[in-house]
Order: C-alpha cells, then structure tokens, then sequence
C-alpha cells in the first residue's frame, strides 16, 4: 500500500494530512442531508459515557483527546469545522487517482487511505493509519485515525 501526502489537494496548512485524517473522522461528506444528521447525531452524544450506542465513533481517533474521550466540545468543534466540506471538491473521493485505500471504509463510508504527514519538526514524518490497518482496538496513535 503506498503512502498518500494531501499537501497538493488541500487547503493550505502545515498539516494537510492530519487534517484530511479527522475530515475523515468528522464522518462529514458535504452533503447537506448527510452532514446534517450526522451533526445532530453527534450532538445528541454530548457528555454521554464512554460506550454509549451511536456515539462511540466520536469517543476514539483521532479527534478525540487522548484517543478515547467522551464527547464534548473538542469533538464538536472537530466535526463542525467539516460541516458541508468535500474534500475533493468537485471531484468525487473515489475518482481521485492513486490513492491508496484500506480494506473497508471509514465511518462514512468513504474509503480511507493510509496519510502520509510529512511535519518539518518530524524528520522522517509519520504514517496515520485507518481503521482498516491499524484496527480500532488499541486508541490512536497505534489504532486507526477514523476509529
């Protein structure tokens, strides 16, 4: 599987991977009936524990602090920052060429690739791996981005 660097795709930022890792995670499409109702479901987990049905996408990964964390403002604010956003617009995720996708999908449903976050303060840079590598059962870092 080869390594996928955002920089040329993205808005510009320091950290375009690590961004396109929690768009991932946000479970935001840019769709506004999807988004919509992922928004409101996100919402409805707000403080609930740790394993609460419906919520527990939100309480690991990579937007949630510490990698495990019940919902509050940080994962709010995370997946609000994505509301309506896609990605890749105009072009569809799936279309773009060259991306290197794990076995399964993330949350929502878009394959997710294994990111490459090239940081100037890291000199050899870190791998962020999906679910589909790096299994949801060990919190992010070593579990998945989109867990």
């Amino acid at each position: 599987m080869s390594r996928l660097t955002l920089l040329p795709l993205c808005r510009a930022s320091t950290s375009a991977s690590a961004n396109a890792a929690r768009w991932f995670w946000s479970g935001n499409t840019g769709s506004v009936s999807h988004d919509l109702v992922n928004i409101s479901t996100l919402a409805n987990c707000f403080n609930k524990p740790l394993g609460t049905a419906g919520c527990t996408h939100w309480q690991q990964g990579i937007g949630a602090p510490n990698g495990s964390a019940i919902i509050g403002l940080s994962q709010i604010s995370s997946v609000s920052r994505f509301y309506l956003l896609n990605w890749t617009s105009p072009v569809a995720w799936v279309a773009v060429n060259g991306i290197a996708v794990g076995g399964s999908n993330s949350f929502d449903g878009i394959p997710a690739p294994v990111l490459y976050e090239n940081d100037p303060i890291l000199h050899n840079g870190i791998e962020l791996n999906p679910a589909s590598v790096a299994p949801c059962t060990s919190l992010y870092p070593i579990g998945g981005y989109d867990c």
